[in-house]
């Protein structure tokens, strides 16, 4: 047995194992830490919960000689045979504390299938530890993946662990569960601030940028969609049909900006707001909302046929792009702030977009956009005035594809 120095020493180092890249830095100082210290490992597994609408958490993974990588986990996973009846279920949800499984035994005789393939691939025996992180996540919930998590280990050595390795497995228990509720913390703050805010303005904030006032300009292409007939639909339909048939509305519609490059600052009612940061050259924003724009189309649609098989009436949206400098930043009440942007192009391409309904088009843009995409053969639809609006503005459709 180590002495209590040693094992001082192998815990400080533990709890100052360092974060980043989605945590596969630390699942590889933890298995560094481990295999320095003469446990032989082949590899190792723990998991970062995290408070998110649609995620459970990462599956962090290290295996000797390939290093570390992580795996995003929804909650679908615990319907299946990885999650039900396996050593990591038993230890999360029914609160075990540890498992020990050797593999070097006759396939009939495995009690876990899921360790089957570590069987396979060399491993002779296994080892898991139940962590408590209930105070990392949301303290006092009941949903076990706030309280507690876990970590793995298996060896390729002959005869497997021995006992002196499991000692020093257990007495870095709290260790373990401690820099694992920090790095649940982190990973749940920042997974409910993309969420909410948006992977760009989660990152301002965490870097510092959170003060109220605080802003940069910035030019970029704004991105407006907004549904046609909500009031009416909203009106006549129960709250539950209308919530859901917003969430399908804007997976088809918000979806791609995200996937094209842009950002999508706030849902306002049933709008969409985004940007397309501008860099030196405007063409590549400009190209990507319109693909953005050509996607959202195209999904609204096939949601339309899935709906019109389901007898439900269809849905129609508007989109208009324009281009200019907008103040991003963080403005709001002292108990409520907000990340947005606010200027004259936001203004006037929410005035745009109700022209679609009038010209009977799904896209328009405005000549700054045309001008600034290098466009060739996007007709014109004319000078229009804009309501608060000073002077008119021509608007341009998509050109072909």
């Amino acid at each position: 047995m180590r002495s209590v120095a040693d094992l001082g020493a192998l815990r400080d180092a533990i709890l100052t194992a360092r974060s980043g890249d989605g945590g596969e830095r630390l699942m590889s100082d933890i298995a560094g830490i481990l295999s320095a210290a003469g446990v032989p490992l082949w590899r190792a597994s723990t998991a970062t919960h995290v408070i998110h609408p649609e995620l459970l958490g990462h599956q962090l993974y290290w295996v000797r000689g390939v290093g570390a990588t992580s795996r995003p986990r929804d909650p679908g996973i615990l319907g299946t045979a990885t999650w039900v009846g396996t050593p990591v279920e038993k230890v999360v949800t029914l609160g075990h504390d540890e498992i020990r499984q050797r593999l070097e035994i006759p396939p009939q005789s495995m009690p876990y299938r899921v360790l089957d393939e570590l069987r396979e691939q060399g491993a002779t025996d296994y080892f898991i530890l139940g962590l408590d992180v209930s105070e990392a996540l949301a303290a006092g919930s009941e949903n076990p993946f706030y309280r507690r998590t876990w970590i793995s280990f298996a060896t390729d050595a002959a005869g497997g662990f021995r006992d002196e390795h499991l000692d020093i497995l257990r007495s870095l228990r709290v260790a373990l569960a401690a820099r694992l509720s920090l790095e649940a913390s982190r990973s749940s703050g920042l997974a409910i601030m993309n969420a909410y805010l948006g992977a760009n303005a989660a990152r301002r904030i965490l870097s510092g940028g959170w003060r109220r006032g605080t802003g940069e300009p910035l030019r970029a292409v704004v991105w407006f969609c907004d549904m046609r007939g909500f009031t009416t639909f909203s009106d006549a339909r129960p709250a539950r049909e209308v919530v859901e048939t917003l969430d399908a509305y804007f997976d088809a519609v918000a979806s791609p900006v995200d996937k094209h490059g842009g950002e999508v600052l706030k849902f306002i009612g049933d709008a969409v707001l985004g940007v397309f940061p501008i860099a030196s050259d405007p063409a590549p924003a400009c190209l990507a909302a319109m693909s953005a724009a050509r996607d959202a189309c195209a999904n609204l649609a096939a949601l339309n046929t899935k709906r019109a098989s389901a007898k439900l009436p269809p849905l129609g949206a508007g989109i208009a792009m324009h281009t200019g400098e907008v103040m991003y930043g963080n403005i709001g009440a002292q108990n409520r702030l907000d990340f947005t942007v606010i200027g004259a192009p936001v203004n006037e391409v929410c005035r745009v977009e109700p022209l679609t309904r009038t010209l009977g088009v799904d896209v328009l843009l405005t000549a700054a956009f045309v001008r600034e995409a290098g466009l060739l053969g996007a007709p014109s639809f004319g000078m229009h005035a804009l309501k608060g609006v000073g002077s008119e503005l021509e608007v341009f459709g998509l050109p072909p594809a």
